[in-house]
């Protein structure tokens, strides 16, 4: 199965409160602030979707920011959403609380997740030219396509805050 992701490791989340971890070692309390911060981060990768993108770059890294996504083809001719269209991929992200609540895992299983997340180039393998139908009804055929990039699992820095604040309020 292929798997996309990326994982959050809660104790940089919380760093500002590591010396008061050791009360949550008992995984009940762990287990129930790492959920919290796990529904914060899905609601911010499903905020991600309704607005078209919420990135920038840092350090080569998509994260957090106020950059939108390139619209793609097929939104524009349809009037419809970039990466939502029969919603597949949002559907196919899966958050997770891991390591008895020391980590939060958010992932896609859907195979094409990390082209439309850091973008790609796509070559025919077997043919000279890629042969495609586009939204409006029309073929194409073509050498190359190019995906742009469209993180979508990034977390924003409010939404990065507000762990932390959870991160603080469960160990108080």
């Amino acid at each position: 199965m292929f798997r996309f992701g990326l994982k959050v490791n809660m104790k940089p989340v919380a760093d500002e409160i590591l010396s008061r971890w050791k009360r949550l070692e008992r995984g009940a309390w762990r287990q129930a602030m790492a959920e919290s911060i796990a529904q914060t981060i899905r609601f911010s990768i499903q905020k991600n979707f309704d607005v078209g993108g919420r990135y920038s770059m840092k350090g080569g890294e998509p994260t957090g920011g106020n950059r939108k996504w390139e619209q793609s083809y097929r939104a524009k001719v349809t009037g419809g959403k970039t990466l939502v269209n029969r919603g597949v991929l949002q559907r196919s992200i899966d958050i997770r609380v891991i390591r008895g609540g020391r980590a939060i895992e958010a992932r896609s299983t859907f195979p094409y997740a990390a082209v439309h997340h850091y973008g790609a180039t796509i070559k025919p393998r077997r043919a000279p030219y890629l042969r495609f139908m586009l939204a409006d009804g029309r073929w194409v055929q073509t050498r190359s396509v190019r995906i742009p990039m469209r993180p979508f699992l990034v977390v924003q820095p409010r939404d990065i805050r507000q762990m932390k604040a959870i991160a603080a309020y469960s160990v108080d």
